[in-house]
C-alpha cells in the first residue's frame, strides 16, 4: 500500500531510536495503518542548537508530513520544516500557517464576538498603557497571558486580575516570571466564568471539524458536543484564516453560552491519556 503520510514524531531523549514516550500512543496508530509512517527527529537537538538532523531516508517524491510533538518556537519551526522538505516530506502546516496558528495575534481578531474580547499589548507596555487596555475591555476582571502561554499554575501572581487596579502588576509579573520565554507581547483578555466542568477540544483539518475530545486539563470529564450552530460560525471564521490543522478548545458559561477559549497548531496541541486509539487515528489520517 501506498505511504500516504508521514508522521513526525520525538525520539525518545535517552533512546533516540525509540519514539518520546509522551507518543508512543502516535507510534502504535502507525505501526499498524499501512498508509502511515513515522519520522524520528532529535527534538532536543532543535532547542539546543537550533539545527535538525533528520533520520532516515529521503523520499523519491513528495509526501505530506504531519508533527505530532513538543511545543516550539515560530523560528525554530523554520528550521524543522526546511529540513524535513530537503527529504521530500512536506509538513502540511508552513511556517506561516505555524505562526498564525499558534500565536493569538494570528487569529483573535478573525473570532471576534465568539472569543473572549482580547487587546494584544508589546513586550514591555507601559502601566498606562496595561490600564488603558483593562478599560476597554469594560470587564471587572482580567486573563494575561503572552501570546502562546498562560501561566495558569500561578493564577493569582501572573495570570488572574481580579480588578483593574491590579491588572498592572499582574501582567509585570507575568513578564518577570515568563523571562527568555516571553512571545510576542502581552495579550489581556476578558475574563469569562466558565463551567469549570466543561471545556472540549475539536481538531479542525482542512476546512472542517473531524473529532472532538475532552481538553487534556480536564481528562475524566464527560464529553460533551458543542452547538452545531456555534461549530457553523467559528468553522467560517476559521475558513478565513488560511490554516489547514488546528486545534480548537471550547468552553461554556453556567448558563449555557458557547466561546472559543483558545486555538492552536494542532501538531503541537496535546492528547488526554486515555484518548483510544480509534480518534488518535482519526486525527492522524483526517
Amino acid at each position: 500500500m501506498t505511504i500516504q503520510r508521514a508522521i513526525v514524531l520525538p525520539s525518545d531523549p535517552f533512546n533516540p531510536h525509540n519514539v518520546d514516550e509522551a507518543f508512543t500512543k502516535e507510534a502504535s496508530v502507525v505501526r499498524w495503518n499501512e498508509t502511515l509512517v513515522s519520522i524520528l527527529i532529535d527534538h532536543d537537538e532543535l532547542q539546543t542548537s537550533g539545527n535538525l538532523k533528520i533520520k532516515g531516508d529521503s523520499y523519491d517524491s513528495p509526501v505530506e508530513g504531519v508533527y505530532r510533538g513538543w511545543m516550539v518556537a515560530p523560528s525554530q519551526y523554520e528550521v524543522f520544516y526546511a529540513a524535513l522538505k530537503s527529504h521530500n516530506i512536506i509538513l502540511r502546516t508552513t511556517p506561516t500557517m505555524f505562526r498564525k496558528a499558534h500565536m493569538i495575534d494570528g487569529w483573535v481578531e478573525a473570532l471576534k464576538g465568539l472569543t473572549p474580547d482580547t487587546v494584544l499589548l508589546g513586550l514591555n507596555p507601559s502601566v498606562e498603557e496595561i490600564l488603558n487596555a483593562g478599560i476597554s475591555l469594560a470587564s471587572e476582571s482580567f486573563f494575561v497571558k503572552d501570546y502562546v502561554k498562560a501561566r495558569k499554575h500561578e493564577w493569582a501572581e501572573a495570570c488572574y486580575a481580579p480588578t483593574l487596579d491590579v491588572l498592572p502588576t499582574i501582567v509585570k509579573n507575568m513578564i518577570t516570571l515568563q523571562e527568555e520565554y516571553l512571545t510576542g507581547g502581552v495579550a489581556i483578555r476578558e475574563f469569562i466564568h466558565f463551567d469549570k466542568k466543561v471545556e472540549i477540544r475539536y481538531w479542525w483539518v482542512k476546512g472542517e471539524f473531524v473529532t472532538s475530545i475532552v481538553h487534556p486539563d480536564f481528562a475524566g470529564k464527560e464529553i460533551v458536543s458543542v452547538p452545531e450552530e456555534f461549530l457553523i460560525q467559528v468553522n467560517e471564521r476559521l475558513n478565513t484564516l488560511d490554516l489547514r490543522y488546528l486545534a480548537v478548545d471550547f468552553a461554556k458559561t453556567v448558563d449555557g453560552k458557547w466561546y472559543v477559549v483558545e486555538i492552536g497548531d494542532g501538531q503541537v496541541s496535546g492528547f488526554p491519556n486515555d484518548l483510544d486509539d480509534e480518534t488518535v487515528e482519526k486525527v492522524l489520517t483526517s
